[in-house]
């Protein structure tokens, strides 16, 4: 199989994007199954970045106007535009992973766990859920009412009443972090429904919300544990004896993916104020 590991970011991203790209790079794939490719939709890399990424043999794509906008959005939303988009910018691969620059694989299983479900070509998709028991936005009411009521008031705004029907109570799948076939039907679905959302105030959780819709509309989805893709700006993982990451509340399950979000956010500790991307960086996460 032919897969394709694709990010983008900005230059200003870009720190986090070398390091996401050298968590892949440790944990080669079996050479007998996958021949992987890693990508990179280029928003705005200044020369050095460009020619880091050469170095690595990594491909490049630097067309933006192919790709849709958000209306009144920065350019750097171009990172979230793409993504319906990867077998039309990226032809000739059999399936793709998307990997947003501030997810980590911390064990080889992370990686291998999504290019093996891909195998399946009845697999529409494979992502996590938001649905971890350990997040804040499950386990604090005020977080969760705040983080559900926006979502449907979103959905609601785009797609309408109808679609909210169904999918209220609904938690979301992260689009950190997806895998699907390029035969896979969730990538028409995927860009009709974003086209859609691309036409009221700019959010960056607009993006995601396409992908769920078209999730629902398509089926055919293999729900990845959270360990897969662990939300750490949603509960900090702990370090275990042995090295390796760990749920908190829950301490013999191991972290495979660690994903960075939030990492410009402030946060406020007995140490002081600082952000997310520090208290991860402190905690050894980064890279």
């Amino acid at each position: 199989m032919r897969l394709c590991c694709v990010l983008a970011c900005d230059a200003a991203f870009f720190y986090q994007a070398a390091a996401s790209i050298e968590t892949i790079r440790r944990f080669p794939l079996d050479p007998e199954r996958f021949e992987l490719d890693i990508a990179f939709i280029d928003i705005g890399l200044r020369a050095e970045q460009i020619a880091w990424l050469t170095e690595r043999g990594i491909r490049l794509h630097t067309n933006l106007g192919e790709l849709p906008r958000f209306n009144d959005a920065p350019e750097y939303t171009y990172a979230l535009t793409c993504r319906p988009y990867l077998p039309r910018l990226l032809p000739d691969y059999d399936a793709y992973i998307w990997i947003d620059c501030d997810i980590r694989f911390l064990l080889p299983a992370g990686l291998q766990y999504y290019a093996q479900q891909l195998l399946d070509s009845a697999v529409s998709i494979i992502a996590a859920q938001e649905t971890e028991p350990s997040y804040r936005m499950n386990a604090d009411a005020r977080t969760a009412q705040a983080y559900h009521s926006q979502r449907v008031r979103r959905i609601a705004k785009v797609y309408g009443t109808e679609v909210v029907q169904y999918c209220q109570y609904y938690t979301p799948f992260n689009s950190g972090l997806f895998a699907a076939r390029a035969d896979s039907p969730i990538w028409t679905r995927y860009r009709r429904n974003l086209q859609k959302a691309l036409h009221v105030p700019f959010n960056g959780m607009l993006q995601q919300d396409a992908l769920n819709v078209s999730m629902l509309e398509v089926g055919g989805w293999v729900r990845a544990p959270s360990v897969m893709n662990w939300l750490c700006s949603q509960c900090l993982p702990i370090k275990a004896e042995d090295a390796t990451w760990r749920d908190p509340h829950e301490p013999g399950r191991r972290v495979f993916v660690a994903h960075l979000t939030d990492s410009t956010a402030a946060v406020t500790s007995p140490q002081g104020r600082s952000t997310f991307y520090e208290t991860y960086r402190s905690l050894g996460l980064t890279g």
